[in-house]
């Protein structure tokens, strides 16, 4: 009998894991796959008002965090599509404007280096090469109008550092990362199924077990009275 509980148990066990594992790949199929694109931004300071190092460094550190929170508005995507020679346009993005401000958000995300005022703009689209004009349009408003959001008199300036690279496959979704969250997952589910179940089979098989002995008990003590 206990055999055949803990058969049960392991093949419901597995079970739970193939569906976990089923759902995240089907989750990541429908998704659309995305390529990704970064180019690499500096900020200089051309005339710095202080010889601290330190305190300049992070103070061009906050000015790259602004600037990256900039390149998500709807400003500055006005700014893109609207660049001479940028192979961007507003229709890629969608036809009403909550389209293209959600997916502008989408397609863009700026990260910088801790401690320096080094940017990195990631761009992603189903296109290898609409990711890399999305990435290189980014880079010319950001240098060639960067000024604008750092202020006319500032002696702050932006540069392109290290060109637009883009990936040859693919990256989101993360396939790999998607397929392990749902092995992790249905683990994690098949173990707290197994264990509630074998508590409870347990459990009622000791009660079973005390009933059985109660009424052999009682039947005894029956046959002594008779």
């Amino acid at each position: 009998m206990i055999n055949k509980m803990i058969q049960h148990v392991w093949e419901k066990f597995l079970l739970i894991v193939l569906v976990c594992l089923g759902i995240s790949v089907l989750v990541t199929i429908v998704q659309p796959f995305e390529y990704k694109s970064t180019v690499k931004m500096l900020i200089i300071d051309q005339n710095p008002r202080t010889s601290d190092f330190y305190a300049a460094s992070r103070g061009l550190e906050k000015v790259a965090d602004t600037l990256g929170r900039i390149v998500q508005t709807d400003s500055f995507f006005q700014k893109v599509v609207n660049t001479q020679g940028a192979q961007v346009s507003a229709e890629m993005f969608g036809r009403t404007e909550k389209k293209r401000r959600k997916k502008w958000d989408k397609a863009v995300d700026v990260s910088g280096e801790a401690g320096t005022s080094i940017m990195y703009v990631d761009t992603y689209s189903k296109s290898a090469e609409q990711s890399k004009d999305i990435a290189q349009a980014i880079s010319i408003v950001l240098v060639n109008e960067g000024r604008e959001y750092l202020g006319h008199a500032s002696t702050l300036q932006v540069k392109e550092i290290d060109s637009v690279l883009t990936s040859s496959f693919p990256v989101r979704p993360n396939i790999i990362k998607n397929i392990v969250f749902g092995l992790v997952a249905g683990i994690g589910l098949g173990f707290l199924w197994a264990y509630i179940k074998l508590e409870r089979d347990v459990f009622q098989t000791e009660r079973l077990r005390e009933s059985d002995e109660d009424r052999i008990d009682g039947n005894e003590f029956n046959h002594i009275q008779a």
